[in-house]
């Protein structure tokens, strides 16, 4: 109301008559009113003026009906203030009126169509993009769409926000050029384009115009002139939607949001409702119903909703939802059903691309056609034929794709949104000369596929034809379950001095992954081996595939674990040559192939009971190894225990690990995960076969493709049973270290695997806490106990106590060190409560290189705010407080206090006073300490 009440007084003492703007050729005019507050020195009047603008109503129909419609009213607009559905064809009300230009950027753009003038609403619908390749943001005067607050990156999310392009200078050009194809052009400016510019040249902060420097829309008039104007029909193109408020389902309970049941279940606040696929919903969500939050869910992206299979959407609140209430409101724009090309193929020829012959060494191919069938309403396949390649056609998925028609008549055109999983993203417009040919105009979205630098300098829009075809049906893979396929390929290094690479890629494939699951019908596996004439080491692993014959061609798709992914074209189902296409790296490389019946699936063996005693020659090796001789009893469902020599410590290295005994005609393979040794793929000679045998070893080290010989003693029903974790719940442990870092460190086992601990540092007051994440506690034979502690901000490490002599041999298992150290055992100590501060202020003053003085304003029982000041400068920086806990010992307090973006610390108060006295800071990330004081007082 205050702005409202200014802008009438400034109209008020503006008294001139506007001069009518004329047209000068047929067409549809918007003339827009607009008042604002002329910038030029010793002037600075408020005047009324017109900007007039000439509509592309016949290149941009769906864009030009839309703003028609809001322009005159015309259209029904939801007001999100209100909650209120305005306008309509029985009952016009203007959406521009009033508003301001909410965002200007001087020598670039002036943009309006916000409500709420943040630029962070709309009309209650978004409309899809309209590129017409006569139309490009090539100078001032332009008018188009501006896309919805969450980024330029989003497509289809025009409203009624648009903006009006002002003159660039020509190294500023590349500013209007990055528009292209992002943005809808529906009109230019004709008459008033020196207003926009004066409009543009307000002061603002930031992009926004300061307060008393907004101009204003007053309203905007749409002329016609001429016949064909006047029978042009809005409604034919863009009707809006109809508006609803759908049944919302709530819940308010706590939940395994992490799928842990070692965890603490969150409380989580979330609403339901049936989704409509043709329709668009805007959930707002709120804490205090005064502060909505808008997330708008898009039309099209899942599959139509039956009362078999009804498709639900889910949303949890957002935000900070401590008071555990929260409010919902939903509003569903339903629009006509979007168009399937289900049935259909989309074939689209793309124009040669003309490029300097410098561009040559950076153009590694062109696409030159992209075949689509659509299976249904929402995906599809394709396949695409590259410069590069005059044999292979590298196929895919539609992830999803949508369809809308942007015209009738002579005009017809549809825009087609193409989401592929191994493809750039295309947004392909479709103009129609026959019912099944025209032109097509693409925009690539996330940059040309040939790569940045060609993107750069040729721009992301390309041109072509289109036919329309009958699709391909969906593929179906086949499964060659027990089938060996040998590919052989050689490389050729980028050094001209080393001899070229030959890689031999055993692919051995099996049956589904799971035969019982319907959701893994289709999905296949297999193992495979990968062996290169250079090195000794075996690349070995798990895949899925697929084996697919697409139009009389043989495709086979492999997705390796740690192997670049391939599409493998094979001249035919036995031998002969073949094509790889290694999608990470978009690049093709010939090769030969056999495929012949191979073994069943190898199952892996239960080794229980038995024992692997490695013995790795370390001082030839290629990499640096700590473990010499590592004793290994497996037991159960894949899982082993270890104890390791080192060589660089005293004491050996025990601990938990996972395996695989992978046994076949050809070789014995044991792979093996270690908690905190590197993994290794273990090859034994000769075969043990079930039998204790002795014999030699090839270690393989995935993770440095390193090799090392060994030999080995396989000992059959030699091993130790799988030890017993004995839980030590409710029982402290101390050590007292007494090295630079930690002097004593006191661990508080809370329940069977898990605690806390608390430490001190030489010379500083406080005791850093923190989380104990995992904890063992074995007894063994010799009455000696072995522990293992990982924390969540310490090194890990194993302490062997001795109960006669209360001393602990602690080997930190990342460096190797080793110290023998006094321990006892005790009571656990309950942690205390967090005390309810609110309203205390805690300033505290260290004045280190970073830091003067910390301010701490506690505004409820768990967040707040802060302050620092900083001594270089004596700027300040502030921000707020996620989450805070203080908690009152016997001689001190600690105040824990995590921050939006400022690094988290506990804070030791040693008392001289009740309200003041020495802090100690412990900067968590850094671990580092900093002393000083602080004062206790009430925040404002």
């Amino acid at each position: 109301m205050k702005r409202f009440i200014s802008c009438v007084c400034l109209l008020l003492t503006t008294v001139h008559t506007l001069p009518a703007f004329t047209t000068e050729s047929d067409g549809i005019y918007g003339v827009i009113t607009v008042t604002y507050r002329n910038p030029d020195p010793g002037d600075q009047e408020i005047v009324t003026e017109e900007i007039a603008i000439q509509l592309f109503y016949s290149l941009a129909p769906v864009t030009s009906a839309n703003f028609i419609g809001l322009a005159e009213g015309t259209l029904e607009w939801y007001d999100f203030e209100t909650q209120e559905v305005r306008g309509g064809m029985d009952n016009p009300e203007p959406f521009y009126d009033g508003l301001i230009f909410h965002r200007v950027v001087p020598n670039f753009v002036i943009q309006t169509g916000s409500r709420n003038g943040l630029g962070s609403d709309g009309p209650g619908w978004q409309i899809p993009n309209e590129i017409h390749p006569e139309l490009n943001h090539i100078g001032g005067g332009v008018v188009s769409m501006a896309n919805s607050s969450s980024g330029a990156q989003r497509l289809n999310s025009g409203g009624s926000q648009f903006f009006i392009t002002m003159a660039q200078f020509p190294e500023g050009q590349a500013g209007l050029d990055a528009l292209n194809g992002r943005h809808s052009i529906f009109a230019q400016v004709v008459e008033g384009q020196l207003i926009a510019q004066e409009i543009a040249r307000a002061p603002t902060s930031g992009s926004t115009p300061i307060e008393n420097w907004t101009a204003t829309v007053d309203s905007i008039e749409i002329i016609r002139v001429g016949a064909v104007a006047n029978a042009w029909d809005p409604a034919a193109y863009w009707e809006g939607p109809v508006f609803s408020n759908p049944t919302l389902t709530a819940s308010n309970r706590f939940e395994d949001r992490d799928g842990d049941p070692d965890t603490a279940p969150i409380r989580t606040l979330k609403v339901a409702w049936e989704r409509n696929r043709d329709s668009q919903y805007f959930l707002e969500d709120s804490n205090d119903l005064e502060n909505w939050r808008v997330n708008t869910i898009d039309r099209g992206v899942t599959p139509y909703s039956t009362e078999e299979n009804p498709v639900l959407v889910e949303r949890a609140a957002a935000g900070d939802v401590i008071d555990r209430r929260h409010f919902y409101r939903l509003l569903e724009a339903n629009f006509p059903p979007i168009p399937s090309r289900e049935g259909e193929r989309l074939v689209l020829n793309f124009d040669p691309v003309e490029f300097d012959e410098n561009f040559i060494d950076f153009i590694p191919f062109t696409p030159e056609t992209l075949t689509v069938d659509f299976y249904d309403e929402n995906e599809g396949g394709f396949q695409i034929k590259r410069s590069d390649s005059d044999t292979m056609e590298p196929i895919g998925n539609v992830i999803r794709y949508e369809n809308y028609p942007l015209g009738t008549g002579p005009n017809d055109r549809e825009q087609v949104l193409l989401s592929l999983d191994s493809f750039s993203t295309i947004q392909a417009y479709l103009s129609y000369d026959t019912a099944t040919t025209g032109t097509a105009y693409m925009f690539y979205p996330n940059g040309r596929p040939e790569g940045n630098f060609i993107t750069n300098a040729l721009g992301p829009n390309v041109t072509g034809t289109f036919t329309i075809e009958a699709a391909q049906p969906r593929r179906v893979p086949e499964n060659k379950n027990s089938t060996r396929v040998t590919l052989t390929t050689t490389f050729t290094p980028n050094d001209t001095n080393q001899d070229p690479v030959t890689n031999v890629f055993t692919i051995n494939l099996f049956g589904l992954l799971d035969d019982t699951d319907p959701d893994l019908s289709t999905t296949f596996e297999g193992n495979y081996k990968v062996s290169q004439n250079d090195t000794e080491f075996l690349q070995t692993g798990a895949l899925f595939y697929q084996w697919l014959d697409v139009e009389g061609q043989i495709y086979l798709l492999v997705d390796f674990d740690f192997v670049s992914d391939m599409q493998i074209l094979l001249e035919n189902d036995t031998a002969g040559d073949a094509e790889i296409f290694f999608t990470s790296q978009s690049a093709f490389q010939d090769a030969t192939f056999t495929a012949e019946p191979g073994e069943p699936k190898p199952e892996p063996v239960d080794k229980d009971g038995d024992k692997l005693i490695l013995v790795l020659e370390t001082e030839n090796a290629d990499l640096t190894i700590t473990q010499s001789t590592i004793n290994i009893d497996f037991y159960d469902d894949g899982d082993g225990g270890y104890e390791a020599t080192r060589t660089d410590s005293e004491v050996n290295q025990f601990g938990d690990l996972a395996y695989e005994w992978i046994a076949t005609s050809e070789e014995t393979r044991v792979d093996l995960v270690y908690d905190a040794i590197q993994p290794m793929q273990v090859y034994l000679t000769p075969q043990p076969n079930g039998v204790s045998s002795m014999g030699t070893a090839k270690v393989h080290f995935p993770q440095s493709r390193a090799v090392v010989d060994a030999t080995y003693d396989y000992i059959v029903d030699g091993g130790a049973p799988r030890p017993v974790n004995l839980d030590q719940s409710g029982k402290q442990i101390t050590f007292t270290i007494n090295s630079t870092s930690i002097s004593t460190l006191i661990i508080d086992l809370s329940t069977d695997f898990a605690g806390t601990y608390n430490f001190a540092r030489p010379e500083f007051f406080g005791r850093p806490t923190g989380n104990l994440i995992e904890y063992q506690w074995f007894e063994r034979p010799d009455g000696m106990i072995l522990t293992n502690f990982i924390f969540d901000r310490l090194p890990p490490f194993q302490a062997l106590l001795d109960p006669v002599a209360d001393t602990a041999e602690i080997l930190y298992t990342e460096t190797g060190t080793v110290n023998t150290v006094p321990y006892s055992i005790g009571d656990a100590v309950e942690t205390p409560q967090s005390e309810n501060r609110t309203g205390t202020r805690l300033l505290v003053d260290i004045n280190t290189a970073t830091v003067d003085t910390l301010q701490i304003d506690l505004n409820d029982s768990s967040t707040g705010d802060w302050l620092r000041t900083r001594p270089n400068d004596g700027g300040t920086d502030s921000g707020s407080i996620d989450e805070y806990a203080w908690l009152s010992y016997p001689s001190y307090d600690q105040v824990n206090v995590v921050y939006d973006f400022f690094l988290n610390t506990q804070i030791f108060l040693d008392y001289n006073t009740a309200t003041s006295g020495t802090a100690t800071v412990y900067f968590i990330t850094g671990g580092n300490f900093e002393e000083g004081t602080f004062e206790i007082t009430t925040a404002d």
